[in-house]
């Protein structure tokens, strides 16, 4: 005899439809798939039972499983169990499932009962200006050679302008990865340094929640760097930090082109580097990742 509630799925099934609706309300990728892992983790450890028949007491059993007996795998072969925030993580995600089966499926939310796991977030060490300046040297430069027949020497790398844009944008800003990528020449006020982080995905915010953020103007030379390797093929709208240096310079031998900007652009941090004339990227900041 089949005894499941009206309207109810099996887990299985009803993970399906919530991921679709969350894919449909514009989520973000990288969400969407933590949602999925952490939800066939637990899909794993209950069985697929009808959801409108899942109770409180499994659901708290599930969380003292993973606080005390779980062990996630590690490529290292570490046995650590889950981090207070991880498990926060997991709470979150059953909250959000269970929050849409009681609208679709008009069911009691049992998550509102099992409490949140706590956590602490660690305090955020900055970084020191030595620290600072060590990562802005080794984007310019690569590690000593030494070979056996001739003096030691560095070399200047490709894409070292362009790694200390990006640098100096997340140290000005405090932008996350994401966002950092998703910037583009439009969202830069060349002279005010305002960077509009845009809402919704194409903007890479989290939660889809744009934001205004502000550069230094010691980041503007940084750009001005950045400039001369940025690909002509693409228009200023949509150019980005990201990509490699322009595909005349990678026809020329690694030293040739790195050597004329020395010549004739200055280091940067100096007040006198100033942009190439007829350069197509004229940002003054180093975020149009």
């Amino acid at each position: 005899m089949n005894h499941r509630p009206p309207g109810s799925l099996p887990v299985s099934k009803a993970i399906v439809g919530f991921l679709s609706f969350k894919t449909a309300e514009g989520l973000a990728d990288r969400t969407i798939d933590s949602y999925q892992r952490q939800l066939q983790k637990w899909l794993e450890y209950l069985g697929d039972k009808d959801v409108a028949t899942i109770t409180v007491a499994e659901l708290t059993q599930y969380f003292s499983w993973l606080r005390n007996e779980y062990v996630p795998h590690s490529f290292g072969g570490g046995k650590d169990r889950l981090s207070p925030k991880t498990l926060r993580n997991f709470w979150i995600t059953l909250s959000a499932f269970f929050t849409w089966a009681s609208k679709e499926f008009k069911m009691i939310n049992p998550m509102k009962e099992v409490p949140s796991p706590k956590f602490k977030s660690p305090p955020v060490e900055p970084f020191t200006q030595d620290e600072m300046q060590a990562m802005l040297k080794v984007c310019l430069y690569s590690r000593e050679v030494k070979p056996g027949n001739r003096k030691s020497f560095v070399m200047r790398l490709p894409n070292g302008y362009r790694d200390q844009a990006i640098i100096m944008t997340l140290l000005d800003t405090g932008l996350r990865a994401m966002e950092l990528c998703s910037l583009r020449v439009k969202n830069i006020d060349s002279k005010t340094g305002k960077v509009e982080i845009e809402a919704g995905r194409e903007g890479g915010a989290k939660g889809g929640k744009g934001r205004i953020v502000y550069l230094r103007s010691t980041t503007t030379t940084i750009t001005h760097q950045r400039q001369l390797e940025m690909p002509t093929s693409k228009g200023e709208e949509t150019a980005t930090l990201s990509e490699p240096r322009r595909a005349d310079d990678r026809d020329q031998r690694p030293g040739e082109a790195n050597y004329e900007r020395t010549q004739q652009w200055q280091d940067p941090g100096t007040s006198g580097c100033q942009s190439k004339p007829g350069a197509a990227f004229r940002v003054p900041c180093g975020c149009d990742v």
